[in-house]
C-alpha cells in the first residue's frame, strides 16, 4: 500500500500568564533571652514576592507587653543600638499576638540583615531576637490556554501525548516557566480527519471517493504521479495498475487512500485470475484475491465461431466464422490437409474433418469434427431393385443394377458408423447382417466406379 501523504496544519490560538517567583528566609524560633526575661513565642517569615520585601508574624505570635515596642532587621542578634549592629528600623510592633504584616521599602533586600529583632525603643532595651534562616526560592506555576486546530492528530507541547480526537486537554512543561516554574497549558483542540474511503460502484470499474466538500487527485501507485485530468470523485480506469486518491478537506488537510489494483484484459475463449481459483468463461467484472491483495478484474473475452454447415447434397463444409482465416484439418490424426485455408471445404475421401479458426482478435479454437460418408455426387447409375425386409428384424439384402460394392458401411442416427457383417456380395446383391439395436440407419455403398448410393432402413 502506497505511504500516507499529510500535510500537519496547526492553528494555535495563546492566553498566558507570567511567572510569579517567591523568595523567602524564615525565623522559626525566636530565642530565650536570660538576660531580658522576655521570651517570643512563633515564628516569622521575610519574604520578597515580585520585589516587594514583606516581614509576616504568624498566627500564634505572642511577646509579653511593653511600651514602646518596635520590630527591626538587624545585623546581630543584639539590641539595635548596640556598637557595630547594622539595623533597619521597621515599625512599631503593631499587636502583642496574632498575625501581623509589615511592608519594607525596595532600599532592604531579603539578604541585607540577618535577624528579626523586637525592642523597647523608649527605654533602649532588648526584647528577643530570631535568627532567618538561609534563603529559599518557589516560582509558582504559570498558566496559560491554548486553542490548537490540527490534521488528524496533536503531539502535546512537553511531547507526552498524542491526541488524535478534537477534546479539551492538559499538558504541564516542568520547569519550563520564565522563572523556571512549570507552565500548564490548557489545549482546547479541533481534530480534523479526511476520510478516505473508496466504494467501487457495483459491477462497474468506476470508483467513487466517499469524502464531502473535499478536492481530489486521482494518482498511479506506482510512481505517485497524478493522472491527468483526474480531479473528479469519480474515477474509472482504462488500462492495468495500482490506483489512489489524494484528498484535501476544506481545513486543507491532505491523506490519500489505499491503492487498489485494477486488470483491465482481453482474452480468448476463457481466463484464469492470477490467483489460479477457478476459470472463467464470460466477459464481466470480477474480484480476484492473492496473497490477501484484492484485484479487480475488467474481463473481456472474444469468443471464435466454429460452427460449420455440412452441405446435405454434396457433403461440403462450410465454415461460418466472419472476418477469420481458417485451416481444414483431418480428425484422423490432425493433421493439416494442405491447400484447405478457405472457409469452404469439400472432402475427396470418407472420413472426418474439422476446421481451425482464428478470429480477427488472433483467437483460435477448433470446430467438432464431421463425417463423410460419400464424396462426389451419387451416381444414379446404380439403380437400387430392391432393400427387404425393410423393416427388418435381422439381415437386409439390397439388390441393384450394378452393386460390384467398393465398401459397404452402416451409420446410425448420429452419423456414428456402426461395425456390420456382409454375409453376401455379389455382382447386383449385397446380404448385411443387422445385429443392432433397434433404429434406424444409413446403409453406404459405393461400387469400383465411384458411384455411390445411401439407402435408409429399420432395425425392429
Amino acid at each position: 500500500m502506497i505511504k500516507k501523504i499529510l500535510f500537519l496544519c496547526a492553528f494555535i490560538t495563546l492566553n498566558t500568564a507570567f511567572a510569579q517567583t517567591i523568595c523567602k528566609r524564615l525565623v522559626t524560633t525566636f530565642d530565650y533571652s536570660t538576660s531580658t526575661g522576655y521570651s517570643i513565642q512563633g515564628s516569622a517569615e521575610l519574604k520578597d514576592s515580585l520585589g516587594t520585601l514583606y516581614l509576616t508574624f504568624s498566627s500564634d505570635f505572642s511577646t509579653s507587653s511593653g511600651p514602646d515596642l518596635y520590630v527591626y532587621l538587624t545585623e546581630t542578634g543584639a539590641a539595635p543600638t548596640a556598637i557595630g549592629n547594622d539595623d533597619y528600623e521597621i515599625a512599631p510592633l503593631i499587636s502583642n499576638s496574632g498575625a501581623q504584616s509589615y511592608t519594607l521599602p525596595s532600599t532592604v533586600a531579603l539578604g541585607d540583615y540577618e535577624y528579626v529583632t523586637i525592642h523597647c525603643k523608649q527605654y533602649n532595651h532588648l526584647w528577643n531576637s530570631g535568627l532567618l534562616g538561609p534563603e529559599s526560592c518557589f516560582t509558582y506555576p504559570t498558566y496559560s490556554n491554548i486553542n490548537v486546530e490540527e490534521c488528524f492528530s496533536y503531539t502535546s507541547p512537553s511531547g507526552n501525548s498524542i491526541w488524535t480526537n478534537t477534546g479539551i486537554y492538559s499538558d504541564t512543561l516542568v520547569g519550563m516557566n520564565a522563572g523556571g516554574g512549570d507552565s500548564i497549558i490548557t489545549i482546547d483542540l479541533t481534530v480534523n480527519i479526511v476520510s478516505t474511503d473508496v466504494t467501487r460502484m457495483s459491477n462497474t470499474l468506476e470508483f467513487l471517493a466517499d469524502a464531502d466538500n473535499s478536492t481530489f487527485q486521482w494518482i498511479n501507485c506506482v510512481d505517485n504521479s497524478d493522472i491527468n485530468g483526474e480531479t473528479n470523485a469519480s474515477f474509472t480506469p482504462t488500462v492495468s495498475g495500482d490506483y489512489a486518491v489524494v484528498i484535501t478537506s476544506q481545513g486543507n488537510c491532505v491523506d490519500t487512500s489505499y491503492c487498489f489494483s485494477v486488470i483491465v484484459t482481453e482474452e480468448c475463449l476463457n481466463y484464469t485470475p492470477p490467483s489460479g481459483n477457478g476459470t472463467w468463461t464470460s466477459s464481466g467484472i470480477y474480484s480476484d484475491t492473492l496473497m490477501g491483495e484484492v484485484s479487480v478484474i475488467d474481463l473481456t473475452l472474444h469468443t471464435v465461431d466454429v460452427n460449420v454447415t455440412q452441405s446435405s447434397v454434396t457433403n461440403d463444409l462450410t465454415a461460418e466464422a466472419d472476418n477469420s482465416t481458417f485451416q481444414w484439418i483431418n480428425c484422423a490424426d490432425n493433421s493439416v490437409i494442405n491447400g484447405e485455408t478457405n472457409s469452404s471445404f469439400t472432402p475427396n475421401e470418407v472420413g472426418e474433418f474439422a476446421v481451425i479458426v482464428t478470429s480477427s482478435n488472433n483467437c483460435v479454437d477448433t470446430s467438432a469434427c464431421y463425417t463423410i460418408h460419400t464424396v462426389g455426387i451419387e451416381n444414379h447409375k446404380i439403380e437400387v431393385y430392391s432393400v427387404y425386409p425393410n423393416p427388418s428384424f435381422g439381415n437386409i439384402t439390397i439388390q441393384t443394377k450394378d452393386m460390384n460394392a467398393k465398401s459397404i458401411r452402416v451409420y446410425n442416427m448420429l452419423n456414428q458408423r456402426i461395425p456390420i457383417e456382409v454375409l453376401v456380395s455379389s455382382l447386383n446383391t449385397a446380404t448385411i447382417g443387422m445385429n443392432v439395436p433397434n433404429g434406424i440407419y444409413n446403409i453406404h455403398f459405393e461400387n469400383i466406379n465411384g458411384d455411390a448410393k445411401t439407402v435408409k432402413v429399420i432395425k425392429n
